[in-house]
């Protein structure tokens, strides 16, 4: 029996739960991750090519805005403003529901500790933005039919000082494990409706 293909699009929070996440998938789903930090959503849309060419993947988990909502104090500049950042998505969207048959599924951003994080980083990261980050992309996601994967509601419920590192955005290794699991919660009935 063939298991569905499942792609994993992300930063390193994607990356950091990933393995438990194709680990309790592994009865029902093939779940592969992008070879590269997705980074920032300029970075995504480049790339949508290189990591869907050819797969055949049946379901897409797709994330970004972390890399996006960084500002540099110096520049009084955000990495991908947010209408620039609104716009991509859109794109993202566009692009995979034109060149795939693939579910989709958006994950929402993970909040961050911005007095962790700004203590010890040279550009900062804000809760507000990370706020302000996710309505822009769910208003795109939703009006285009994309289920959504409420990630930043689920590190908020389990305490976000918990799940988070003392660097503000990473997740703990409990709390990677965690994500892993919930994103696998999510995916699953997807997949098992796809054999």
């Amino acid at each position: 029996m063939s298991f569905p293909k499942v792609l994993l699009i992300g930063d390193s929070i994607t990356q950091t739960y990933a393995p438990a996440a194709a680990e309790a998938l592994r009865e029902v789903a093939h779940v592969e991750l992008i070879p590269d930090n997705g980074g920032d959503s300029t970075n995504v849309l480049a790339h949508l090519g290189d990591w869907l060419g050819g797969g055949g993947w049946d379901v897409v988990h797709f994330n970004c805005g972390l890399h996006d909502l960084k500002f540099d104090p110096e520049k009084d500049a955000y990495q991908v403003p947010l209408e620039a950042y609104e716009a991509n998505v859109r794109e993202v969207v566009a692009w995979l529901q034109r060149e795939t048959s693939a579910r989709l599924v958006w994950a929402t951003i993970t909040p961050v500790v911005e007095e962790w994080h700004n203590a010890c980083k040279p550009f900062l990261r804000h809760e507000r933005d990370v706020e302000a980050y996710n309505a822009a992309a769910l208003r795109v996601v939703r009006a285009a039919g994309v289920e959504v994967d409420d990630l930043h509601a689920f590190v908020v419920e389990r305490g976000v000082r918990q799940m988070i590192c003392p660097d503000g955005v990473h997740m703990t290794e409990d709390g990677s494990r965690a994500l892993g699991h919930e994103v696998a919660g999510f995916l699953e009935p997807i997949c098992r409706a796809l054999t």
